[in-house]
């Protein structure tokens, strides 16, 4: 598996991979530029917020917990000088104050036993620029100001667990929006990210209706696939290369036998008779022999929807084996290495920006299947088809749809299907001008 470079390689590649991320990540990205009201509301940060992200491992459960100042004053009232900052000795008591209430409050059962955390890397986040605070005019630095830790939960190999988040305060600026009073604020719910093993993230949600997330090994599906094309089988009235030659040796080992009774031909006659017999025992199997099928129309459709529907499943992971591995299961050829190059550096951005992107949803809308009767069973595919892609950022998500149209090659790579080439024709935003560049 190829190691992945810190940059593209090229210019073509590196714009394409800043474009894929702009598909699914450009409101996020923008919301937190001043300009960028154009909902006619402030970001959803401006309020009490939490990201929580849960990963099973081997070892147990890692809970990560970003709690922002709104929050935590709702939940862990501290004494401070200014109610917009923290100062001094006031950030150990917030730390403190905020794992305390952590270890208290937040009930984690891994194979029916509440277990105890410990905790890593708490920090405190208390200096944000005054720049960024004039995005959140209700809230102002207590919307970014806020403390991070990972609560590490130790259970071996895990086969079952639940998690209840106590907390949930109102959400002012809901009701803002909506113009209802503070008091008929609705209380936040907070969507969170959860991985077990290599299986892909996902996007859980946790509300005061519903507290209690659960989860059991028995639930994560194999991951594994492999699409095995076709084995060799004839055409209907497709002829085998080696029959004309056999039947050439029969025909001559029947003229060796006509002329056997001429005495002058006697010699000739035999030489043809073994002749043929040999050349027909030695092509013996040449009837026998296979040429790939053309594929039926509807097979091809399903191997393909099958293929580009594995494709989109890399974006579920962050690992770049894992990310090559899935898609070496749908691509091959150069492709692969120019698909992988291209997620691989969006992922990379979309980290430092803080940012997840999940796809949601792929549908498609129009596929055409021209088979490559030449070259069977391979075949060409002109799809349309639309791409739901969710941005989850600091507890709360961003969804978009695209839509995209696309020619591909489809062929047999060592026994399994794959797609070996890619075009991309169109592509754009829906409910929004402008275009983005294709993504799979």
């Amino acid at each position: 598996m190829p190691t992945m470079p810190a940059r593209c390689p090229n210019n073509t590649l590196r714009l394409m991979a800043v474009r894929l991320l702009a598909v699914l990540c450009a409101v996020a990205l923008a919301a937190l530029c001043a300009g960028a009201a154009d909902e006619g509301a402030a970001h959803p940060q401006d309020g009490p917020h939490a990201e929580l992200r849960l990963t099973v491992t081997d070892e147990g459960l890692r809970l990560g917990v970003g709690l922002n100042l709104a929050f935590i004053d709702q939940v862990v009232p501290i004494v401070r000088e200014s109610q917009s900052s923290v100062v001094g000795a006031e950030r150990e008591a917030l730390n403190q104050g905020v794992l305390d209430w952590l270890k208290r409050e937040v009930v984690v059962e891994i194979d029916g036993m509440q277990i105890v955390p410990s905790f890593e890397g708490t920090s405190l986040f208390a200096d944000p620029d005054p720049a960024m605070s004039a995005i959140y005019p209700t809230y102002g630095p207590r919307a970014l100001i806020r403390v991070v830790t990972t609560m590490v939960l130790e259970a071996p190999s895990p086969q079952s667990l639940s998690v209840t988040w106590p907390a949930y305060p109102k959400d002012t600026l809901n009701a803002a929006m909506e113009g209802l009073a503070v008091e008929e604020a609705p209380t936040l719910f907070l969507e969170a990210q959860f991985r077990a093993g290599g299986a892909p993230i996902r996007i859980i949600r946790f509300s005061e209706a519903e507290p209690t997330f659960s989860w059991s090994a028995s639930e994560e599906e194999d991951s594994a696939f492999v699409l095995p094309a076709p084995p060799m089988a004839s055409a209907p009235g497709q002829r085998s290369t080696l029959g004309p030659m056999r039947l050439v040796s029969i025909g001559l080992a029947f003229f060796g036998v006509a002329l056997a009774p001429i005495k002058k031909l006697r010699v000739l006659g035999v030489v043809c008779v073994l002749t043929g017999v040999v050349g027909a025992l030695a092509l013996g199997g040449g009837a026998n022999e296979q040429q790939p099928a053309a594929m039926e129309v509807t097979e091809a459709e399903r191997v393909f929807g099958l293929l580009h529907e594995r494709m989109y499943r890399a974006f579920d992971y962050t690992a770049e084996s894992e990310i090559y591995d899935v898609l070496a299961e749908a691509v091959a050829g150069p492709l692969l290495e120019e698909t992988y190059t291209e997620l691989y550096s969006m992922l990379l951005q979309a980290e430092e920006e803080g940012l997840v992107g999940v796809v949601t949803g792929v549908e498609p809308i129009e596929t055409t299947i021209t088979l490559d009767l030449a070259h069977p069973p391979a075949f060409d595919v002109r799809a349309k088809w639309r791409v739901e892609g969710t941005v989850y950022h600091w507890g709360h998500t961003h969804t978009r749809t695209h839509e995209y149209e696309a020619a591909y090659r489809v062929a047999p790579v060592d026994g399994a299907w794959k797609i070996v080439s890619r075009r991309i024709l169109s592509q754009f935003r829906l409910g929004a001008p402008g275009e983005f560049p294709g993504e799979l």
